[in-house]
């Protein structure tokens, strides 16, 4: 008999389970279980516990987690010293950028069967923790190794210099764009929840009623009721070079690797701003607070009573763009070629902080 782990946790059911237009039916899962509701290790402990545990608590954007939590609970009253807004934003900006450059470099080419390019990604990133350290010295690898020209010159191609970039294939990374070209399925126009600089006190109030009040909202955002996507492809919608590719390829899972690769090249040119930062003290004890991540906008709502904390909730940017009608689950709907590949291919470019498995079979 074969020995199990005593300690391991079964896998939760498919969060997304849909047929797509060619009768297939598909099915995503997270691999280990995600905690969406209130959590007791943050509850009925003092402001100073509850940012010494979600700093050792999260690996995966672990700045941003505990900026979002220092901010939320100074909103809410707690006597904790505000950190330096500009030190902080470029820190969480450094680590949204290493999540770019990791997805881009690593987990992209793993999918696809390629070598991958940790040497590059060592040279890009050269362990600073600040973006601002970045701004010029990427300049070098970025115009050799992953984009063939200058991240100016690159940034400023319009639709026929964007398909020779494609078909040139002169890096890998061209490449692997030329091969994605056309091979994803597109979802057209997705509502969007507006980047975290759009914000007004009314939006912060809006969704922070609904964290307070609404059981499932935090496994199951939305904004206006509408399922919405953020992340790079947010952020950038509005620049010319993606808006040549939606007319290239559409609005497909490419896109959102190309919003990434345009983050990391305006922060070559000094084109590029620190991590928005946002708090709001909504009600008496409680307080809101937003930090932009590479995924979108991370989410701290926080209750203090007496002197501790008596509610605690997150949402995570995964949380918005896999959750079902999202537009995950539209873009996987309009699968029609190789379905496990591109159900892979979009999961990667959403890029879950979570592994996620893909089944497909017949209905």
């Amino acid at each position: 008999m074969a020995a199990t782990a005593m300690n391991a946790l079964p896998a939760p059911p498919p969060f997304l389970s849909l047929h797509t237009v060619r009768g297939e039916r598909l099915r995503l899962g997270f691999v280990a279980p995600r905690e969406t509701r209130i959590v007791a290790w943050l509850t009925q402990v003092e402001p100073e516990v509850v940012l010494q545990r979600i700093g050792l608590a999260f690996s995966l954007c672990r700045v941003a987690q505990r900026g979002a939590a220092q901010l939320a609970l100074h909103a809410a009253g707690a006597t904790l010293a505000l950190p330096d807004h500009a030190h902080l934003g470029a820190t969480v900006h450094a680590e949204w950028l290493r999540e770019h450059a990791c997805n881009l470099l690593l987990s992209w080419p793993r999918l696809l069967g390629q070598p991958e390019e940790p040497a590059l990604v060592r040279a890009l990133l050269q362990g600073a923790d600040d973006s601002r350290a970045w701004q010029g010295a990427w300049t070098g690898p970025l115009t050799h190794d992953v984009l063939g020209i200058s991240p100016a010159r690159f940034l400023a191609l319009d639709r026929d210099g964007l398909a020779a970039w494609c078909a040139a294939c002169a890096t890998p990374t061209a490449a692997r764009f030329a091969r994605w070209r056309g091979a994803t399925p597109s979802v057209g126009s997705a509502p969007t929840l507006p980047p975290l600089e759009q914000w007004q006190d009314e939006t912060a109030a809006t969704l922070a009623q609904h964290m307070c009040n609404e059981a499932d909202f935090c496994a199951r955002p939305h904004w206006r009721g509408q399922a919405c996507e953020t992340g790079a492809h947010v952020r950038q919608r509005n620049h010319a070079l993606l808006r040549s590719w939606h007319a290239l390829s559409g609005d497909d899972a490419a896109a959102r690797m190309l919003a990434r690769l345009i983050e990391l090249a305006r922060t070559a040119t000094g084109d590029a701003c620190a991590s928005a930062l946002r708090a709001w003290h909504v009600a008496p004890g409680e307080g809101l607070a937003a930090v932009e991540t590479a995924r979108g906008p991370l989410l701290h709502w926080v209750r203090v009573t007496a002197g501790k904390v008596s509610d605690y909730r997150i949402v995570a940017p995964t949380e918005w763009n896999f959750r079902a009608h999202g537009v995950l689950e539209r873009a996987l709907a309009q699968c029609a070629g190789d379905t496990t590949a591109q159900a892979r291919a979009w999961v990667l470019a959403l890029d879950p902080c979570a592994e996620c498995s893909v089944e497909t079979g017949h209905a």
